[in-house]
């Protein structure tokens, strides 16, 4: 196998300079990746055996993303090296992607009711996946209006358009047939972020009035009503909302946020604002959070900047409730590239995942997006005989999944539910099992009984010596 006609071929496709990239050969396959130190694991391209090449970065910046069915969703341009439509969905298959044959790239992912939603500049402005096939859902619908932003409130669906076609209202929700306006609640402007916060639906955007009322670019909704948060948000706008630690948090690239001087980030605690530190940059005149994430208990802010409340942290920061800290050397650090523009930042898999002008991770090459995961820090398990478990059902699961196995003979066996960095969620079994069938049923909640968030976990079960594990996955 000719080395360098490989890279070259790595160069092509994926637009890596090729003195960055590192070929080694792994377990059958010869791998093209790049690493910082670990901390920003980046594959770039996997060679599979004999041909078949699947990127895993892009020639041009991924959008939107969530976490769909266990798996990363995103939305790619016409310019990933394997679609097969101009624009399309993208699923994250651990190894590659795979469309989903959308034919344009959506500008608004979202999961509801057990679908995915998106949006996208098609002849049906809104479609949703159910795992095989698209269908529309766009009646009532302005014509050549795209959403930007989708966001359940109440089990109803509502969205926010963007400025393509300027509509007479931005706001509207589905009533299970087709959209329609929000009456009292006639958004002036295009809406850039939506969220749900002590039972009120919340957006922010470029708008002046709902309502015919006078609201600074963002305001309140409880289903009958809208309302201002004080004089609302001065000198810029909000690209992004997020609810963590009991309170709504703002970001994007406004001076003030009702009487708080706060540079592009504020919380709001549902009656006033307080600042959470100010966001700046150093190689930009416009610093900004341009999205948010919650990973593993923490609050992620994404976006072009340099620092947080005077904690370093280039283009992503996490904040655990009480302190700011970075996330290794950040994307795009000072001294390899310039600020990186971030599109969105999606906890999935078990990993929080950035996307958009992203040239560096860590200080390795990337292709336009990121993958970050903290260390694994439980306590490292004993040398035992692995025991292989039967499927555990559903899985994905919603509200509880279960797992059936035969005991040959009594025997002390012990279930555990740990997180993806090895942190106990949950017991479900620890003591003395008759012979028989072992049903397991872990309903998504915490040992204090309160629901665990979303994301990925581990049954772990060892029982006469013998230890086996299962990845499962909860959704919202």
């Amino acid at each position: 196998l000719d080395t360098i006609s490989l890279l070259d071929t790595v160069t092509e496709r994926m637009g890596e300079d090729r003195h960055r990239n590192r070929l080694f050969y792994h377990d059958g396959y010869l791998h093209c990746v790049g690493y910082d130190n670990g901390v920003w694991p980046q594959p770039t391209a996997r060679f599979w055996p004999y041909s078949s090449l699947r990127p895993l970065g892009f020639r041009y910046p991924p959008g939107k993303g969530v976490e769909f069915q266990g798996s990363l969703h995103l939305g790619v341009s016409k310019g990933c090296a394997w679609c097969s439509t101009p624009g399309d969905v993208a699923r994250f298959t651990g190894d590659g992607w795979t469309d989903l044959g959308l034919g344009e790239e959506p500008g608004a992912l979202y999961v509801w009711n057990d679908l995915l939603v998106a949006a996208a500049d098609l002849p049906a402005q809104v479609q949703t996946w159910d795992g095989t096939a698209w269908t529309a859902m766009d009646a009532g619908l302005p014509a050549g209006t795209v959403p930007q932003v989708f966001q359940d409130y109440g089990g109803v669906l509502y969205c926010g358009l963007s400025d393509s076609a300027s509509p007479a209202n931005y706001l509207w929700r589905w009533n299970g047939a087709l959209w329609e306006t929000v009456p009292g609640a006639e958004v002036s402007g295009p809406i850039t972020a939506m969220a749900e916060f002590n039972g009120e639906l919340y957006f922010t955007g470029l708008f002046g009035t709902v309502g015919g009322i006078f609201m600074r670019r963002i305001a309140a909704w409880n289903g009958t009503s809208a309302r201002k948060l004080g004089a609302g948000l001065e000198s810029g706008v909000a690209n992004a909302l997020q609810v963590f630690g009991g309170n709504l948090i703002v970001g994007g690239d406004f001076g003030s946020a009702g009487p708080v001087v706060a540079q592009g980030l504020a919380g709001y605690d549902g009656s006033s604002w307080f600042a959470l530190g100010d966001v700046l940059s150093t190689r930009s005149s416009s610093p900004e959070i341009e999205a948010f994430a919650v990973y593993n208990q923490r609050l992620i802010a994404a976006g072009d900047f340099t620092s947080v409340a005077g904690v370093d942290g280039s283009g992503v920061i996490a904040y655990d409730g009480a302190t700011w800290s970075p996330l290794g050397s950040g994307v795009n650090p000072v001294g390899n590239s310039g600020p990186a523009t971030i599109f969105d930042a999606v906890s999935a898999e078990g990993s929080l995942w950035l996307t958009g002008y992203i040239l560096f991770a860590g200080c390795e090459r990337s292709s336009d997006i990121a993958r970050w995961t903290d260390a694994i820090t439980g306590v490292p398990l004993p040398d035992v005989a692995r025991m292989p478990l039967p499927p555990a059902s559903p899985n994905p699961f919603r509200s509880a999944t279960r797992l059936e196995l035969a005991l040959e003979r009594p025997s002390h066996v012990q279930a555990r539910v740990l997180d993806v960095r090895g942190r106990l969620v949950r017991t479900l079994i620890d003591g003395f099992i008759t012979e028989g069938t072992l049903r397991i049923t872990w309903d998504g909640r915490l040992d204090n009984g309160i629901a665990a968030s979303p994301g990925v976990y581990f049954l772990d079960l060892s029982r006469e010596g013998q230890r086996g594990s299962q990845r499962l996955v909860r959704l919202r």
